[in-house]
């Protein structure tokens, strides 16, 4: 039983590190392994993750390179192949699971069927954290909303395709 929890530990990470556009964690040692030609790189520890001893718990930690940075680095695929290769690496990784939790089924549902996940996220932010008001604005040109609204939908796909395959439900 431990390793079904581990298993869908993983998922959650490569489903959080896909809808913040984390570019810093997996899809950096997908990077490496494929530059440097070493695919022993993917079997290495992953940076910004650490695993609670006690427990056993995946913790993501340093996720600086995801939502404002990510959505930066991979807004224009057509004129970066750094972006191109990034948005590739999500997409393997988001297509290569197919086991999850329920809560986090919930989660997305909540998320995918708000008209505006990311106005409900920057409202949790603001309504949560003190400092908020110093924060800067977020920069039109990153299309924030839509590339949040956009890769939540492409992991509900994700969800439904698993669940049509498997023919299982929530």
């Amino acid at each position: 039983m431990p390793e079904i929890v581990e298993v869908m530990q993983w998922t959650d990470l490569i489903i959080f590190d896909y809808i913040t556009g984390n570019y810093d964690r997996i899809a950096s040692n997908q990077d490496a392994a494929e530059k440097e030609h070493i695919p022993e790189i993917l079997a290495d520890n992953i940076h910004n993750l650490r695993r609670d001893k006690q427990t056993n718990t995946i913790w993501l930690i340093d996720n600086e390179s995801g939502f404002l940075d990510g959505y930066e680095l991979m807004r224009n695929p057509k004129k970066s192949a750094e972006a191109k290769r990034f948005i590739s690496f999500h997409k393997q990784m988001l297509n290569s699971i197919c086991i999850f939790r329920k809560s986090t089924i919930r989660n997305l549902n909540k998320l995918h069927f708000h008209g505006n996940p990311a106005e409900m996220l920057l409202s949790e932010v603001h309504r949560h954290e003190p400092l908020s008001d110093f924060l800067p604005k977020i920069p039109e040109k990153l299309k924030f909303h839509e590339t949040m609204k956009s890769r939540i939908s492409d992991v509900y796909d994700r969800v439904q395709l698993c669940k049509r395959r498997f023919r299982r439900s929530e």
